[in-house]
């Protein structure tokens, strides 16, 4: 579990937890009991707490992750428009193939046609060129 932090770690045993509701609201409960003895031993300062030069570095700093998070939102938005939709399952019917299939002979009966006529016009050449 290296280069894992605490936050990641306890987002990836949540996220099971978030479907079960009576589970989320025991990790609720345990979060803010959490927050709550961080808060008695002072290892978070509060706002009021704070000099004013403390409070605004932390403004500035929450200010900053705001953004960044709102960045990130607006790239995941724009990949997701910007991605095709998916293509629908449709089938090749019947009909179309057996239309397909005489446009086919239809062209090789033509091609047939014009191959006669070009070696008969080629006849046609030789013997002029001979007379």
């Amino acid at each position: 579990m290296f280069g894992h932090t605490r936050r990641t770690l306890v987002v990836q045993s949540t996220l099971g937890t978030r479907l079960n509701p009576a589970l989320y609201s025991e990790y609720l409960r345990k979060e803010h009991e959490r927050y709550q003895r961080r808060k008695e031993y002072g290892s978070i300062k509060l706002v009021h707490d704070m000099t004013n030069r403390e409070k605004r570095h932390a403004r500035k700093s929450w200010r900053q992750r705001k953004q960044r998070q709102k960045e990130k939102q607006t790239s995941l938005n724009r990949h997701l428009n910007d991605t095709p939709p998916p293509t629908p399952n449709t089938f090749v019917s019947d009909e179309y193939n057996t239309r397909s299939g005489r446009k086919r002979a239809a062209c090789y009966r033509e091609v047939d046609k014009l191959k006669i006529k070009l070696q008969s016009n080629r006849a046609r050449l030789i013997g002029i060129g001979s007379n």
